[in-house]
């Protein structure tokens, strides 16, 4: 009996340690409701697409948005998107909790 119940009381130890370790290991990591997403740089925008490595991207090169949206982008209307011209996209708001 003795012996049982020592087992019981040393497995309850252990579970209290190991959760209180858990969730002091996960603290402050992230903000409620997860983490935010930041979007990319223009600079790290440009390094993912561009494929012929020229500093610029071409229709060809781009997909998503930046597609959809590339004549709005090309404000100098040569068939590129520069970094100047891709910082200049308006960022999404962030959402509201």
């Amino acid at each position: 009996m003795k012996q049982h119940l020592f087992s019981i009381a040393a497995l309850a130890i252990l579970v209290g340690t190991l959760s209180s370790c858990r969730s002091s290991n996960t603290a402050g990591q992230f903000k409620p409701g997860g983490p935010e997403r930041q979007p990319p740089s223009a600079s790290e925008i440009i390094s993912r697409m561009d494929t012929d490595e020229d500093g610029k991207l071409s229709m060809s090169e781009v997909r998503g948005r930046l597609k959809e949206r590339f004549g709005e982008i090309d404000t100098d209307d040569d068939g590129f998107l520069t970094k100047e011209e891709i910082e200049k996209i308006p960022r999404p708001r962030p959402r509201r909790r």
